[in-house]
């Protein structure tokens, strides 16, 4: 007598293997989504780091002219792209506007209209409004003290609406 031995072979069905597939798609697909919201977040963290150090820019060079006559962006007062600020001649409240390339780099200064309509060749505009009436003079402070306010907005080519805008306070001696 003669035996038979029977071997079962043991595949993936067509039904498996297509289930499998469509489960790894869907998880591929899933990740490929996360990949847009990952840029902007890290294009977000870009311009807050740059916006950031063109705040802190400004801010060390007013508090580094302990005459408050402050030269922004240039040794050469002459110079088109320095800006003057001579803050304790300041009576009234006072905005200068600023320009800053993409790398957070200065340009010059620029007019208040071309702040409003916004700027090809900047990337980042800057409003620095100085109001030296809020706490000037006041009998309780041994010293007058001036409000600025900067407002650094981004992309500068986009109209005032559409911009993303950063604010930042602080208080100096005048």
């Amino acid at each position: 007598m003669k035996l038979r031995v029977h071997h079962q072979i043991h595949a993936f069905t067509l039904i498996e293997l297509v289930t499998s597939l469509a489960i790894f798609a869907f998880a591929i697909v899933s990740l490929l989504g996360l990949f847009p919201m990952a840029f902007a977040s890290v294009r977000e963290a870009h311009h807050l780091t740059y916006t950031k150090n063109i705040s802190q820019w400004i801010l060390n060079e007013i508090k580094a002219y302990p005459s408050n006559d402050v030269l922004l962006g240039s040794s050469d007062a002459e110079s088109p792209a320095a800006v003057s600020m001579d803050l304790s001649a300041l009576t009234n409240p006072t905005s200068f506007h600023l320009a800053f390339d993409e790398n957070g780099d200065w340009l010059g200064a620029i007019s208040a209209t071309q702040f409003e309509a916004g700027s090809s060749t900047a990337n980042y505009l800057v409003r620095i409004k100085v109001d030296p009436t809020v706490y000037s003079m006041d009998p309780d402070f041994a010293m007058d003290l001036a409000k600025i306010e900067l407002a650094i907005t981004y992309p500068a080519a986009a109209s005032i609406e559409n911009r993303t805008s950063q604010r930042n306070h602080t208080l100096i001696e005048l």
